[in-house]
């Protein structure tokens, strides 16, 4: 474990340095691989606890790289199957909790299928990060331009009907 954690903190580094490059497939794949690391340390009962934090960063890194490289239904069962647990670990107001929930809302959104889940889902978490965090807080405005976003394809829709 010694040299594990530091690994897999530098490669989860790496991976969003090549997403910020644009270079997604490979942040993608280093992203996974870091992921999975992540989740093999948890396995252990001794482990579990020293390294939930950087699992649950994990899936809201993975999370927002599948979205740059259009996997919106993996980014959304990922987002899905582990916010239970980040939830019940962190809490609904927690600052990773309220990151993976706005990525899950946006591959929602993006994917064009739940429009009204991922308004839900963005009014909590923006309202949750006003009083959490600020409404000048990157994660806020991040909220509320996501949310903006969906409330303008949804009038959108409607006009269109």
């Amino acid at each position: 474990m010694d040299v594990l954690v530091p690994t897999l903190a530098t490669r989860s580094n790496l991976a969003l340095s090549y997403y910020h490059l644009g270079r997604i497939e490979e942040a993608l794949r280093l992203q996974r691989e870091v992921y999975t690391g992540w989740q093999i340390l948890s396995l252990s009962s001794q482990l579990r606890e020293a390294v939930g934090d950087c699992l649950t960063i994990s899936v809201g890194n993975l999370t927002e790289i599948l979205i740059a490289a259009r996997e919106f239904e993996e980014a959304q069962s990922l987002a899905r199957e582990k916010l239970p647990e980040i939830i019940d670990r962190h809490g609904p107001d927690d600052i990773l909790t309220l990151e993976v929930r706005t990525w899950y809302a946006r591959a929602l959104f993006l994917e064009g299928e739940d429009l009204s889940e991922a308004e839900n889902v963005l009014e909590d978490v923006w309202r949750r990060s006003k009083r959490v965090l600020s409404d000048s807080h990157p994660d806020t405005e991040r909220a509320r331009k996501f949310l903006e976003d969906v409330r303008s394809a949804r009038a959108d829709a409607a006009e269109e009907s």
